[in-house]
């Protein structure tokens, strides 16, 4: 069904015990106070500090946008998060090209969960993108946009 995929920022297991709780404690933080208070923790999380440092103008946009999301729809994430199933052991049952990327300073999927995609992944490629964080495309968009359209020109060969 499909030519190729690809990878970003992610990872196929299922979150742990300690996240969910995370999560649940941020939910319960959003209906209390609503998702501004919750803002600055979520932006440290994503970014980089190397974006934070050099680029916040990029994360006070992000901020705003975060700011705005519909508490329905952080609901329904966090949701899906707590509930997301791991299909590590099912990564063999996938025969397409795949490009694997990952900032080198993401912290809600760190690069192990990427090395972990790419190993169970036979034909793929794993590129770990310096002085980017969870948003490695917005981080880092001469380096991640070059790499997906070079993989989505040669997907289908």
């Amino acid at each position: 069904r499909v030519a190729g995929l690809i990878l970003l920022d992610t990872h196929a297991g299922a979150e742990s015990g300690a996240k969910k709780f995370k999560y649940s404690l941020m939910a319960m933080a959003a209906r209390v106070v609503g998702t501004a208070p919750l803002v600055p923790q979520v932006g440290r999380m994503f970014f980089s500090p190397h974006t934070q440092q050099a680029r916040p103008e990029l994360v006070a946009e992000w901020r705003q946008r975060f700011a705005s999301v519909p508490l329905a729809a952080v609901f329904r994430t966090i949701a899906a998060l707590r509930a997301r199933d791991s299909v590590v052991d099912r990564l063999g049952e996938i025969d397409v090209p795949a490009l694997v990327i990952v900032g080198q300073d993401d912290e809600p999927t760190p690069p192990a969960c990427a090395r972990e995609i790419a190993a169970g992944l036979a034909g793929s490629s794993l590129v770990e993108v310096p002085r980017a964080g969870h948003l490695s495309n917005l981080e880092q968009p001469d380096v991640v946009t070059p790499l997906m359209v070079s993989f989505l020109e040669g997907a289908g060969e």
